[in-house]
């Protein structure tokens, strides 16, 4: 016999709101340079560490 959807407990999760909205974060013309002149200047291997202190991907250089 199928069960009545009364009968069968809610798995849907739902995440807290604030979680739901992704910001943009804004960068200003001098902030994009000095990342850029910073990211430069990394030696090599270097350039990860530098990302992620800016928490920043590759493909955003």
């Amino acid at each position: 016999m199928p069960k009545s959807p009364g009968d069968v407990p809610n798995s849907q999760v739902t995440p807290p709101p604030e979680l739901e909205k992704r910001t943009h974060r804004p960068f200003s013309p001098a902030e994009k340079l000095r990342i850029l002149d910073e990211a430069d200047a990394c030696a090599r291997g270097e350039l990860g560490e530098r990302l992620r202190r800016e928490k920043l991907y590759s493909s955003q250089l």
